[in-house]
């Protein structure tokens, strides 16, 4: 069944708001640069408010590893996502203590092997665009990823919303979908009537109602 993954919360109520629509993961960006960056002080006072059943991911640029394992293990992480440059070795260093979702930056020169072979218990799907890590709100061509289509460890993000969920399903039927920019009002505050919108439809496909 398909999983939804909000990421980019910054704020209690849209934590609460994400929860209460059933999604399944909820991503916390701890890369400094990001607009949408939270301290893990402030992560942690959200994460105390949320069901143990929601899913709770963080997010990282190329950050040293033993600082990562803190933040993981201190905040209770079930994911830790891993949105820079890093590589294999250091991923498998990661997984040994926490499951990985490793991001890869869809382009033009973009070498599927590389997605293919990643020791990550889950791999995302994103949009490269220059000087972004993720959070871009634009799609790829998404028939870049056809021979994936129905891989268990296939997350799809960049520009997902009510609007073409529906067909991106139905041309990779991912285990999950991560959405950021595409259900925001502006960075790091999302927009309720958005997300209700994005949950109908997505709700649709995995519960049929």
């Amino acid at each position: 069944m398909l999983k939804v993954k909000i990421c980019g919360i910054t704020n209690l109520e849209d934590a609460l708001l994400a929860e209460k629509l059933e999604t399944d993961m909820i991503g916390f960006i701890f890369y400094r640069k990001s607009p949408r960056y939270l301290s893990s002080v402030k992560a942690e006072r959200i994460i105390a408010a949320l069901s143990p059943l929601t899913r709770k991911v963080g997010v990282f640029v190329n950050e040293p590893a033993e600082k990562l394992l803190r933040t993981a293990g201190r905040l209770k992480l079930d994911f830790v996502q891993l949105a820079g440059d890093e590589n294999n070795a250091y991923v498998k260093k990661i997984q040994k203590q926490i499951p990985v979702i490793k991001a890869f930056r869809v382009g033009e020169d973009f070498q599927l092997p590389l997605l293919q072979k990643s020791p990550a218990a889950l791999n995302l799907a994103d949009t490269r665009a220059d000087g972004l890590y993720g959070g871009s709100g634009k799609s790829f061509d998404w028939q870049k990823l056809t021979s994936l289509k129905g891989d268990e460890r296939l997350i799809l993000a960049g520009g997902i919303g009510a609007e073409n969920l529906r067909e991106a399903y139905e041309i990779l039927q991912p285990v999950a979908v991560d959405l950021t920019s595409s259900v925001e009002a502006r960075p790091g505050k999302k927009d309720a009537v958005k997300l209700k919108q994005f949950f109908e439809v997505a709700n649709e496909i995995r519960f049929g109602r």
